[in-house]
């Protein structure tokens, strides 16, 4: 049984490891903004961000790979996600802040 376990584990972490840069590339094509109001952590690696967009609507950011941004944020920062990159901004009072994926120790451009 130790055995399957062992095996399953290295499996999921190498497969993965490959498949990040297919979810960094489908991560591309989403736009938002979110007003940050609340953020947990499912397990060691899937954050949520709940909040709103521009408009008022309930927004939610629930990602995998991002656990620097969770460490990043705060209640009240707007986060700020563009087209075509893989980079999410945070917007607060005085600064601003950019939490990039990464892929194998490497940014996804």
């Amino acid at each position: 049984m130790s055995k399957f376990i062992l095996t399953f584990a290295v499996s999921v972490i190498i497969f993965s490891c490959n498949d990040c840069r297919y979810y960094a590339k489908e991560f591309k094509k989403r736009q938002f903004v979110i007003i940050v109001r609340e953020k947990y952590i499912h397990d060691y690696k899937q954050i949520t961000i709940e909040g709103v967009d521009l408009t008022g609507k309930k927004a939610l950011f629930d990602e995998v790979g991002f656990r620097d941004l969770y460490d990043m944020v705060e209640v009240g920062d707007t986060l700020r996600k563009e087209l075509e990159t893989a980079d999410i901004r945070i917007f607060r009072k005085d600064t601003s802040f950019v939490c990039s994926w990464y892929c194998n120790g490497q940014i996804v451009k």
